[in-house]
C-alpha cells in the first residue's frame, strides 16, 4: 500500500551517484554557458583551443553554450573547473558554477506514477528544477566522475525515497544507495514544559530508530556493521555513545527557555544509521531531524518506506512509542538517568560492555583469550556486540523478567554459534528473531501502522493511534 500524500510534509533525499552521460545531461552553468562555471576566468589552455576550432564563430569560446558541448566534453570541461576550486570538499561541496537544468525532456515507454502523478506513455517536459537542487561532489577529492544530488518535494520520507528512485529508472541510471533528510520542528514547548524527561524521550526514539534500521541491514540485506573511515575521516558507522551524549546535551539546551543561543550540531552526529541533525542545519529555524543514511540501492523498497514513513510520522506528532508511566518508573530507578539512558545503546566500548554484560553471558564467552577473539571479531561485525549487551536496563525491558530471560538465553545461544566459526550474518538473523528485539523496537516505533495510519488526511488531520494518550 502506498502512504496518502500530505501537504505539510517535506522530504529530501540526497543521491550520491556516477556522473553518467543521463547524469551530465542534467546539468547547465550558473548562466548557461562556459563562463558561467569559470567566475570571470578565461578557459586556457588546449582545450579552449579545441572548443574554438570546433565553434569557429562563438567569440570568445567562454560564451559557448554548455549544451553543444558533447558528454564527453562535459566531462572535461567538469575535470578542468574542479581542478581550479580552490576550496575544499570540507569546506565547499558545491560543484563550481554548475546547477540543475530547469526542465529535460523524457520519453516514457510506459504509464508511469511520479511525484503524485501518472504520465502517460509518450514525451514529456519534466520540470527537474522544481525537486533537485544543489549539485555537490560524492566524495573528498572534488572529483566530477561521482555526484551528490539534492532531491526534494512535499511528500512523505517514503514516498521521496521511492519517488527518487523512480527519477533514476525515468533516466534509464541504475538506483543508487540515498541518504534521506527529515526535517520536523522542534517540539520546543514540550522540551521546556518537561526539562528533565522530553530530551531522554526523543534520545531514546532515535536509539530505536537506529537498532531497527541496522536490523534491517543485518537481517534482510545481510551487511554488516562496521565503519567505513580513512585516517582522517569518518564515511559512515554505527552510533555511538558519545554521539548520543552529544544528542541527549543538544536537546537538554533546547528545553532552557532563557538560553540566549543554543548551539547547533554541524556534522558531529551525523555519522550513524541514522544521523541526528540540529537546527543549523535546515533553511528554517527551529527545525531538526534526521538523516537515514543506510538505504541501499538493493534493499527492499517497501520496507524502507514503510518505515521512513513510520519515523517520519512519530518526529511530526511528537510520539514517540513509549508509555508514560513505563518510562517515568524507568527515570525512577535510575541514579543517574543521563548515563542509563546512554548506556542503552549496545555500541560501546569493549571493556564497558564485558563489565556490564549478564554474568551468564561473560561465561559463554569463556576465557580470557577467547573473550580477546570475540573482541577482535567486533571490530568487523558490530552487530556481534549485540550479543554481549546487557538490555535488561532498557526502559522497554527493565520490568519484564520474562523477557530479560528470553533475550539472555538467545545470547548465550548465538555466542556458542559464533565460537564453532557459523556464518556471523545467519547467526545474527537468528538471535533478533529470538530475542524478540527486533519485534520489540519495531512495534514501539510504530512499525504495526499501516501506511493510511502514517500519513492520512481523515477530516483534516492525522490519525492518532488510540495509544498516544498514554504514551510520550
Amino acid at each position: 500500500m502506498t502512504a496518502v500524500h500530505d501537504e505539510r510534509t517535506e522530504s529530501a533525499v540526497e543521491i550520491e551517484i556516477g556522473a553518467s552521460p543521463e547524469i551530465r545531461a542534467l546539468l547547465t552553468t550558473t548562466n548557461g554557458q562556459l563562463n558561467g562555471a569559470l567566475n570571470g576566468k578565461t578557459l586556457g589552455g588546449e582545450f579552449a583551443k579545441y572548443l574554438q576550432a570546433k565553434f569557429p564563430s562563438v567569440k570568445p569560446i567562454e560564451s559557448l553554450e554548455f549544451d553543444q558541448l558533447t558528454d564527453g566534453d562535459k566531462a572535461r570541461f567538469l575535470q578542468l573547473i574542479s581542478e581550479r576550486k580552490k576550496t575544499s570538499f570540507f569546506t565547499d561541496r558545491r560543484v563550481p558554477g554548475i546547477k540543475i537544468k530547469d526542465s529535460i525532456t523524457i520519453t516514457l515507454t510506459k504509464p508511469t506514477l511520479f511525484l503524485g502523478e501518472f504520465l502517460p506513455v509518450g514525451t514529456h517536459e519534466l520540470q527537474v528544477g522544481k525537486f533537485l537542487g544543489k549539485v555537490e561532489y560524492m566524495g573528498t577529492t572534488n572529483d566530477p566522475r561521482n555526484f551528490e544530488l539534492h532531491f526534494r518535494a512535499k511528500v512523505s520520507a517514503g514516498l521521496v525515497s521511492s519517488d527518487a528512485r523512480q527519477f533514476l529508472s525515468i533516466l534509464g541510471v541504475q538506483n543508487t544507495h540515498q541518504h534521506i533528510h527529515t526535517p520536523v520542528p522542534l517540539p520546543l514547548k514540550a522540551l521546556q514544559e518537561n526539562p528533565d524527561v522530553q530530551p531522554l524521550v526523543m534520545l531514546y526514539y532515535w536509539l530505536r530508530a537506529n537498532f531497527v534500521m541496522e536490523s534491517i541491514s543485518v537481517a534482510d540485506e545481510g551487511i554488516r556493521i562496521k565503519d567505513n573511515a580513512s585516517w582522517t575521516a569518518k564515511f559512515f558507522g554505527s552510533l555511538r555513545p558519545e554521539q548520543a551524549w552529544r544528542v541527549l546535551k543538544y536537546l537538554q539546551s533546547q528545553s532552557n527557555p532563557d538560553a540566549e543561543y543554543v548551539h547547533g550540531l554541524g556534522d558531529e552526529v551525523k555519522m550513524a544509521w541514522i544521523g541526528f541533525r540540529g537546527h543549523d542545519k535546515f533553511d528554517a529555524p527551529n527545525l531538526y531531524g534526521w538523516e537515514t543514511r543506510a538505504i541501499t540501492a538493493t534493499g527492499e523498497a517497501n520496507t524502507y518506506r514503510e518505515f521512513l514513513d513510520t519515523i517520519q510520522w512519530g518526529l511530526e506528532n511528537n510520539s514517540f512509542g513509549i508509555p508514560v508511566k513505563r518510562f517515568l518508573d524507568w527515570v525512577s530507578q535510575q541514579t543517574d538517568p543521563d548515563r542509563a539512558m546512554v548506556e542503552t545503546w549496545y555500541n560501546r566500548p569493549w571493556r564497558a560492555l564485558l563489565k556490564s554484560a549478564d554474568p551468564r553471558v561473560r561465561s559463554a564467552l569463556g576465557n580470557i583469550f577467547l573473550k580477546i577473539g570475540y573482541r577482535s571479531r567486533t571490530r568487523e561485525n558490530q552487530e556481534l556486540k549485540m550479543l554481549v549487551h546487557n538490555w535488561g536496563n532498557d526502559p522497554l525491558i527493565f520490568d519484564d523478567p520474562t523477557l530479560k530471560e528470553k533475550i539472555v538465553a538467545a545470547q548465550v545461544e548465538a555466542i556458542a554459534r559464533v565460537k564453532t566459526w557459523e556464518d556471523v550474518n545467519t547467526v545474527m538473523k537468528n538471535f533478533l528473531d529470538k530475542s524478540g528485539l527486533r519485534e520489540l523496537f519495531n512495534h514501539s516505533m510504530g512499525g504495526d501502522r499501516t501506511p493510511e495510519e502514517n500519513f492520512s488526511r481523515l477530516r483534516g488531520r492525522r490519525i492518532i493511534p488510540t495509544l498516544k494518550a498514554h504514551c510520550f
